[in-house]
């Protein structure tokens, strides 16, 4: 149920997105969307084991800030600002990059790379290459004018979800995951609804569609809170691996459900490109074993994950 939970349902927030952002300014949307999720999960942790699971440190307060801005703004923010401009199929292939991204920031960190790590990252980025060249270059033949803005917004989501997924498992954060996912949302949308309100957004009643309304709630409810608390369980009880296959049954369920649903097009470097991202992917997410001891007396060891 859990794999289920977290396959099923944030493969479909990308169409969610899309339909939200019809009626409803993005900056907004996200807002709110972060801002009841992460209300929801603080009410319920302190409804479950009281006000102590809510308790972080001065020096975790920092950390928390950061990694609500990268996780969180620059995450999902970006990525509902960009499906203003672009399908919910392409932002979902672009966001699949994530754990190569992840394995470029631990390279610029200083860890050494095993052969097929750079195998991963160099086919990877190959297949983002594909899937955003023809759009970038699209308002200089016609074809999309403005396109651009969405693809470069699609790009900051993954880079800045990476640093703060790679930051996370380094920084001083409090021990809980939930706890910590609470405050990353509730930070995340005080920051985004902030932006927001610069923005004029909420000068004026908003016109939002019921399709749209709907979109929101679905975000919030099984979007967020229960998706990410069934990953949390994950996290907890099966290997690291096995949960991070999210990352590519996730473009799929998006890709087809924006085909089914809303008819989005697919271009001729879709397929390529997706092959690519989604096979690097599984490349960087896999456990590798080493080989066997030539010598007797060698236990045999596996490899950590790059």
């Amino acid at each position: 149920m859990a794999f289920g939970t977290v396959y099923l349902v944030w493969g479909s927030t990308y169409l969610a997105i899309k339909i939200m952002v019809e009626t409803v300014p993005p900056f907004l949307g996200a807002g709110l969307r972060f801002l009841a999720a992460g209300s929801i999960l603080a009410a319920w942790l302190l409804m479950k084991n009281g006000p102590q699971s809510l308790r972080f440190t001065r020096a975790q307060a920092r950390p928390l800030v950061l990694t609500s801005l990268l996780l969180i703004v620059g995450g999902p923010g970006m990525t509902t600002v960009a499906e203003q401009h672009i399908p919910s199929n392409l932002a979902a292939l672009i966001a699949a990059s994530v754990p190569i991204w992840v394995l470029l920031w631990g390279f610029l960190a200083g860890n050494r790379l095993s052969r097929s790590a750079w195998y991963a990252m160099f086919t990877g980025f190959i297949g983002v290459g594909l899937l955003v060249l023809p759009r970038l270059v699209a308002p200089w033949t016609g074809s999309s004018e403005g396109i651009w803005l969405g693809v470069l917004l699609m790009l900051i989501a993954p880079l800045s979800y990476s640093a703060g997924s790679f930051l996370s498992s380094r920084l001083r954060l409090p021990p809980g995951i939930l706890t910590t996912s609470a405050y990353q949302m509730l930070f995340g949308g005080v920051v985004l609804t902030g932006i927001s309100a610069v923005l004029g957004e909420l000068e004026g009643p908003v016109q939002a569609s019921a399709a749209s309304v709907w979109s929101l709630v679905y975000l919030i409810v099984p979007g967020s809170v229960l998706a990410f608390t069934a990953y949390a369980w994950l996290l907890r009880h099966v290997p690291v691996h096995q949960a991070a296959t999210f990352a590519y049954v996730n473009p799929l369920i998006a890709v087809a459900l924006g085909w089914l649903i809303l008819a989005e097009p697919l271009s001729w470097t879709t397929l390529p490109g997706a092959i690519l991202i989604l096979g690097a992917v599984i490349h960087a997410v896999t456990p590798r074993r080493s080989p066997a001891p030539t010598q007797p007396g060698h236990q045999h060891e596996q490899s950590r994950q790059d």
